[in-house]
């Protein structure tokens, strides 16, 4: 309550001003709003592979984020029957890949992305610690605490097989802990070990969760209730799920404040927020700043405030969505020609497997070699030549070329990767 006074007094008003802001937290409801999270790798991955895993309980782990990914709609494919595959095409996988040895993955597998994970810390610590306390009659009393903690370090490095696109390993940790006490007598039962590091690992799967899934945030807002304008009646649309219907509810509001005689300016600020409150929850951006902004200019208050800065984050998050989005679609223009002019040996996966042929391969190349030399032919330096082309339409042509069995898949590769870098 005290945070929340001085917060308020951060506003520069009156104490008045601040009590009445006090009030309108207490005595207003709050509905919940998602803010969309992309994924945190700023990268739509469909399919993962994981490389040779590291460190302590690292099998353990890998399976735990693995299960976590499959649960949520990707596709990841099986690791023994991985190493067979790199082994047919003579590629050996460490804990280090380079460019060069993902683009040479990413011929075979096509749209992957590998992760590679390397456990730095994986234990469990318990201690035992004490106090002592006196009450007013000086009866003396000892709690006997009895803790278990673990300690998890991991790191997680991602290869884009698709580009060849090497990210920089993110590094996540988790340090849960529960205590059992015990009254006057030592000592208490030591909570399980497997419980608290099975904690430990749930927490790290739900951060590499979020490095490759979306993700949704509940924020708690405020929502007016006021009997004045009616907005008690949008906020009852809201609690029976109308979100439109308290929409324009909440827009007939602003009119109806705004053609009554005497309302105070408290009342109409209140009724401009909350139709910004169920613009914001329509995903309508754009309107809820505008409302937004005519309530604070009518008469500023800290909950609005609160309002427009979880607004301005679920606009950047909006932002960062297009952005992954239209990577997406880039990688989708490609995948079509890719998958009509891949060799047998690229990723099919059958039963969690991996299959290929080196032999269909060669053939394949081969065969796109003697394509490019037919009468007629376009070659890689035609793709984008003219100025002020896009980056779809490059790809476009690339798409084209590789269709038409006029490039190999090792140029279409590279000529790939340039465009991409080019974004």
């Amino acid at each position: 309550m005290l945070a929340l006074a001085l917060s308020l007094a951060g506003l520069s008003v009156s104490p008045k001003a601040v009590s009445a802001q006090l009030f309108d937290r207490l005595t207003n409801p709050k509905i919940t709003v998602t803010l969309k999270h992309p994924p945190g790798l700023g990268l739509q991955v469909n399919r993962i592979a994981f490389g040779p895993a590291r460190g302590p309980k690292a099998d353990e782990i890998v399976d735990a984020i693995s299960g976590a990914l499959v649960g949520g709609g990707m596709q990841v494919l099986d690791r023994q029957h991985l190493a067979a595959t790199l082994a047919e095409h003579q590629l050996n996988l460490s804990g280090y890949v380079d460019r060069q040895s993902a683009v040479a993955m990413g011929k075979f597998l096509g749209s992957t992305a590998l992760l590679l994970v390397n456990v730095a810390r994986a234990v469990t610590q318990q201690d035992t610690t004490y106090s002592v306390s006196e009450d007013s009659r000086h009866n003396r009393r000892v709690v006997y605490n009895s803790r278990t903690q673990a300690f998890l370090k991991v790191s997680v490095q991602t290869v884009d097989l698709t580009t060849g696109v090497i990210f920089q390993a993110r590094v996540f940790e988790a340090n849960p802990q529960v205590v059992n006490t015990a009254d006057d007598r030592c000592c208490a039962v030591f909570p399980s070990e497997y419980d608290v590091f099975d904690a430990g690992v749930r927490q790290i799967v739900g951060q590499v969760y979020r490095l490759f899934m979306p993700w949704n945030e509940p924020a708690q807002l405020y929502f007016f209730s006021d009997k004045d304008c009616e907005m008690r009646a949008a906020f009852t649309l809201l609690q029976e799920g109308d979100v439109a219907g308290a929409d324009k509810k909440s827009r007939d509001n602003v009119e109806v404040c705004k053609a009554t005689s005497g309302i105070k300016d408290k009342q109409l600020a209140h009724s401009y927020y909350n139709a910004g409150m169920t613009a914001f929850l329509l995903g309508n951006y754009d309107r809820a700043s505008e409302l937004f902004a005519q309530a604070q200019k009518i008469k500023e208050i800290g909950i609005t405030t609160d309002a427009i800065t979880d607004l301005n984050r679920a606009k950047a998050l909006a932002a960062q969505t297009r952005l992954v989005e239209e990577r997406a679609a880039v990688a989708a223009q490609l995948a079509p020609a890719a998958a009509a002019s891949a060799p047998r040996s690229a990723a099919e996966p059958v039963s969690g497997r991996v299959v290929g042929s080196a032999n269909a391969g060669g053939r394949a190349a081969a065969a796109a070699r003697k394509s490019a030399l037919t009468p007629g032919g376009v070659g890689l330096a035609g793709v984008g030549a003219k100025s002020g082309e896009t980056v779809a339409v490059r790809l476009r042509q690339l798409n084209d070329l590789l269709s038409q069995g006029l490039i190999t898949k090792e140029e279409f590769t590279q000529k790939k990767t340039e465009i991409l870098k080019s974004m």
